[in-house]
């Protein structure tokens, strides 16, 4: 749609990922692989294709985890990781054909959403208590 509507892709970004806060399966590293690693590989390769010889910007979302390690992060900060080694990757690759590669690495923001996610973590196990009943 973008492309019919703008004749080419001049920026893309990918999603910023996937993290679970439970006790990890290898269900849940394969999912956090795909989304937070191949997802933006298979991105970048679309975009290529469509900037190849009119330039552009690839912007890949990491985080302040694909620098640092912190506790119940073992499924998520190494793709992040790994995602700053491709973007690295790739800016070497595509900067001869005029596309540059650039990584944006949020950090921790002071919001609700691990109170909000405990609260209703706890309101939906009532409720299912209730319904073993």
């Amino acid at each position: 749609m973008v492309v019919a509507a703008a004749g080419r892709v001049a920026h893309q970004a990918d999603p910023p990922g996937l993290a679970f806060h439970r006790p990890q399966a290898a269900a849940d590293f394969d999912a956090a692989l795909d989304l937070n690693l191949r997802a933006p590989f298979l991105c970048a390769q679309q975009a290529f294709q469509r900037m190849q010889g009119l330039g552009g910007l690839i912007v890949n979302i990491s985080s302040q985890l694909g620098r640092v390690i912190v506790p119940a992060s073992g499924h998520y900060s190494p793709t992040k990781f790994a995602l700053e080694a491709l973007s690295e990757a790739l800016a070497y690759e595509l900067v001869p054909h005029g596309i540059e590669v650039c990584v944006i690495q949020p950090g921790g923001y002071p919001t609700n959403v691990w109170v909000n996610r405990n609260t209703y973590t706890k309101a939906l196990r009532d409720r299912l208590d209730a319904d073993r009943k």
